[in-house]
Parts: structure tokens; C-alpha cells; sequence
């Protein structure tokens, strides 16, 4: 919340699973930091026309008078959270700076409004043609390829498939990983095979695993936090 430099946080939700899940998850955080939620808008991410989601965005229907016009909007928030794929924040930021929400294009800018994303925004197709509207944005991903954590994993991956790796080879790596350092640390007694159980207890104990993904750490009964990228 500090380092972006905002307080007051909108949220524009796609009326989807994995909209509101996210909806969700950044809601919580956002308690947990102190920050302000303005204002949560759900929408249906297949409508054509957005007015109505945008003056809902905007309280447009309660600002004076005078003010109630498209052009005189200015947005009572400082960062504004869409949990959306990147085709969507495409169609989508046309209709934010024609209601008054100017995307944040450089840091520390607070005349402008910050836009924050899920990872559904690390695609190339959102990657503006003239505008640079998401030059500034922030968005959390499971993997980044230029990580220097990942890119031992990315080049051992190319050099057997030829191909680049996604994010579901990193974590299937990850969690092999996981699983064969529990392996290899279950106490071994050759008059008493492992079993399960005790594959298991290994398995659950704490560790740490600087992976693909980053950083990732087991904590007991087996809950994992992990340093996203």
C-alpha cells in the first residue's frame, strides 16, 4: 500500500470463479494492510456495453449536477483491482479513460489512478499499441521466466523440449521437487522399509525450496506459502 502510494482502492470484478475468488483473496489483503475499499463493482465480462458498469464505477448518478458529465469525471480512488484475463483488460481500458480513469503510467503519478491485475495481465496481447496505458501496472505471477530463480529451470526446458516452459511445467516442477526431497530425507533403516506414514511425516515437516516458482516454503501440516514473482 505505501510503496504504490495509494489509500483508496476500487474494485472492477468480472462476474466469473475466478473473479471472485480473486475478489476475495485481495479484499482480505487489503484489511489486513489498512487500505480503504472504495467501492466493488461486479460486472458481466461478455456485455458489449459498459456504461452502466462504468457510472456505477464512478458513482456517477450521486455527483452534483454540475459534475454529471462523462467529461468531468474524476474518480474518488487512487488504484483500481481488475481480476481479469489480459483480452478483457483490453476491451476494457478504452472505457476507464473515457470515464475519467486515467490510468497511472508512471510511478508516484497520484493525479492518475494505479491499475492492479492478476496474472491473467502477463500476456503479450495486452501489450498496448500507442496508449502504454499498462506500462505502470502491478500484477502478481505464479512464474516469471526472467526470475533469476527460474531461468536455470527454463534453460534445462528448452534444451530437452525445445519449447518455452508455462506456468503449469514450473509448479509440476516444483512440486517434484518437493516430493523427492521428502523422499530422499525420510529416515531410511534397512531392517524397517518406509512407509506411507513415514513418507508422509517427512513430507509434511517444514522446509524451504527456492524453485521455478520462487520461493517456497512448507510449513507444518503441510500449508505452503510462497514468494510470488
Amino acid at each position: 500500500r505505501l510503496e504504490l502510494g495509494v489509500e483508496r482502492v476500487a474494485m472492477l470484478v468480472p462476474d466469473t470463479e475466478l473473479g471472485r475468488e480473486a475478489a476475495l483473496a485481495f479484499r482480505t489483503e487489503l484489511e489486513r494492510l489498512g487500505a480503504t475499499l472504495v467501492r466493488e463493482v461486479v460486472f458481466d465480462p461478455n456485455t458489449k456495453d459498459l456504461t452502466d458498469t462504468m457510472k456505477t464505477l464512478v458513482a456517477f448518478d450521486s455527483l452534483p449536477p454540475k459534475k454529471r458529465k462523462q467529461s468531468k469525471v474524476k474518480p474518488d480512488f487512487d488504484a483500481l483491482f481488475v481480476p481479469g484475463d489480459a483480452m478483457l483488460i483490453r476491451k476494457l481500458l478504452p472505457s476507464l479513460t473515457s470515464w475519467g480513469i486515467k490510468p497511472r503510467k508512471v510511478p508516484g503519478d497520484t493525479s492518475r489512478v494505479q491499475l492492479i491485475g492478476t496474472s491473467g495481465w502477463n500476456q503479450p496481447t495486452l501489450i498496448d499499441k500507442g496508449g502504454y496505458l499498462t506500462d505502470n501496472a502491478v500484477f502478481a505471477d505464479v512464474f516469471a521466466p526472467d526470475d533469476p530463480d527460474a531461468q536455470d529451470f527454463g534453460r534445462r526446458f528448452f534444451l530437452h523440449l525445445q519449447r518455452r516452459p508455462t506456468t503449469f511445467h514450473a509448479e509440476t516442477w516444483d512440486v517434484t521437487r518437493l516430493t523427492l526431497d521428502a523422499l530422499a530425507a525420510t529416515p531410511r533403516d534397512p531392517a524397517t522399509p518406509a512407509t506411507r506414514a513415514t513418507i508422509l511425516a517427512t513430507f509434511r515437516g517444514p522446509r524451504m525450496l527456492v524453485g521455478a516458482t520462487g520461493t517456497v516454503e512448507v510449513c507444518r501440516a503441510a500449508a505452503c506459502s510462497r514468494a510470488h514473482t
